[in-house]
């Protein structure tokens, strides 16, 4: 019999209150993803995670001493994706433990247990990293048919490991960095990344994936067949919602490759975060770069994150401390934005070995 589980989950306690990052999908197993298996998995073995459907969650908030402090109700969108922040008061913030999930719309009458969680804890000076996946911390390959074949049915470990990138990843996770991990992979990805992740000592890491489900919405034109090869819509947004995720990191380290485009995406990012230009103009430019070719509906979902994020940027006391980190791939160079020398020194590039 399938029942819901629960995919991908992430959720930190910042200072306005909990958030909730997760997908909800059904399977034949009742095996939660608390803990990630060591074993190795292939991604085509978990391709069944693809399913759609809405899905209403009760959640639990407990405190330490294991009592219930209150319990919520919390819809899906279409595809079962949430995205929660739900804000909390100071003592709620302190007492705050752990979550418990229940799916109850799924079966009339019945309460699905999909899993505890214990959210991570945003410190003080709330500090964020967040690395890229393919070439940055594996050398997989999907530049032909027989390449894309192999990613799909070979286990992650098969592809060699980029060992400076996961030093850095984690030297920053012991100086109390938040880690993310942002992939273009599809979400059935999921496992065999959070697999990888825990294999290499990465216990605590939100992973963003892809949601290929929506290249065949109709009235879903967030992510369209365009984005398969371009990455820039995607990712900005990917990045934006990890920011309005933690609530506007104080240290922000972004880590990627030179392989496409992800130095042009982090220093457009960092160039709005630092205040350098507005969310209106920003969209005007993103409007004019072959790397986004940006839809109306994209164009309306990155402002409405960008307009967002500006608001809370104004009420921040201090500026956001940048860094971006360039594996150099395939070049020993990146693409400056629109030649601004100041952006170049927000960046440093490191080779793999």
């Amino acid at each position: 019999m399938k029942r819901p589980i629960i995919i991908n989950f992430f959720s930190i306690i910042t200072g306005k209150g909990l958030s909730i990052s997760a997908f909800v999908s059904k399977a034949k197993n009742c095996v939660s993803n608390d803990i990630p298996s060591e074993s190795t998995t292939a991604p085509i073995e978990s391709y069944r995670q693809l399913g759609s459907n809405k899905y209403i969650l009760k959640i639990n908030f407990i405190d330490k001493k294991g009592e219930i402090l209150k319990k919520k109700v919390f819809e899906t969108d279409s595809l079962g994706n949430i995205y929660i922040k739900y804000p909390l008061k100071e003592n709620e913030r302190s007492s705050l433990n752990a979550i418990e999930i229940y799916e109850i719309s799924y079966s009339s009458g019945i309460e699905f247990y999909l899993g505890s969680f214990i959210p991570i804890k945003s410190e003080a000076e709330n500090k964020v990293i967040i690395c890229d996946f393919d070439k940055t911390l594996v050398d997989t390959k999907y530049s032909n048919t027989l390449e894309v074949f192999n990613s799909l049915t070979k286990p992650i470990t098969d592809f060699p490991k980029v060992i400076r990138s996961i030093e850095i990843l984690k030297e920053h996770i012991v100086d109390k960095y938040h880690p993310f991990i942002l992939s273009a992979s599809p979400l059935f990805y999921s496992d065999a990344i959070s697999n990888w992740l825990y294999q290499n000592a990465i216990y605590t890491a939100g992973v963003f994936l892809k949601d290929f489900r929506k290249l065949f919405s109709v009235l879903d034109k967030e992510l369209t067949f365009k984005d398969l090869s371009g990455q820039g819509s995607y990712k900005l947004g990917q990045l934006l919602s990890i920011i309005d995720l933690t609530d506007l990191p104080d240290e922000l380290v972004l880590v990627g490759d030179n392989f496409e485009s992800d130095p042009i995406i982090y220093q457009i990012l960092a160039k709005f975060l630092m205040g350098d230009i507005s969310a209106s103009m920003l969209l005007k430019d993103l409007k004019n770069r072959p790397e986004f070719k940006l839809n109306k509906k994209q164009q309306s979902i990155l402002l409405n994150k960008l307009f967002r994020i500006e608001d809370n940027l104004k009420r921040k006391e201090k500026p956001i401390k940048i860094k971006i980190l360039i594996r150099k791939y395939d070049k020993d160079t990146y693409e400056l934005l629109d030649n601004d020398t100041h952006m170049e020194k927000l960046i440093e590039t490191y080779s793999a070995n």
